[in-house]
């Protein structure tokens, strides 16, 4: 009886792995290069724009429009960030906000940062008060 069982489990996997078969191409053609060069980043000569962020009675903020640039912001006591994909690079800051994704935040010094975003990286010296998500977003110090 033992056999049996053993036999059809094994036929019973062997169908269920006949079924996830995928079909295989042999196909040898060769993308188009005028298609490919006109994706923005994935073009060898595309260039990020470059944004001077500025600091207003204390406070900067790097809007959702400025994604997919590199921003320089000098010194601010409060830095808010909306744009995704970026590289911002701040001076001395007191409150770090961001609220992007994917960004990465070279600061020369920061007291506290606050994540509402994921997948960021902020780069500074010494240790900031550190809040929100730290599963998806890091802080590593220089």
């Amino acid at each position: 009886m033992k056999k049996l069982s053993v036999i059809a489990a094994g036929g019973i996997l062997l169908l269920t792995l006949a079924g996830c078969s995928a079909p295989v191409s042999n196909s040898t053609s060769t993308p188009d290069p005028e298609a490919t060069s006109s994706q923005g980043a994935t073009d060898p000569d595309y260039t990020f724009p470059e944004v001077d962020g500025e600091c207003v009675d204390g406070t900067a903020l790097v809007s959702a429009d400025a994604s997919s640039s590199i921003i320089t912001i000098g010194d601010c006591e409060n830095v808010v960030i909306e744009a995704s994909n970026s590289k911002v690079i701040v001076g001395a800051v007191t409150n770090l906000t961001v609220n992007s994704s994917i960004s990465l935040v070279v600061a020369a010094s920061v007291e506290h940062i606050t994540f509402g975003g994921e997948g960021n990286r902020v780069v500074t010296s010494g240790e900031p008060v550190v809040e929100g998500d730290l599963e998806s977003n890091t802080v590593n110090a220089e």
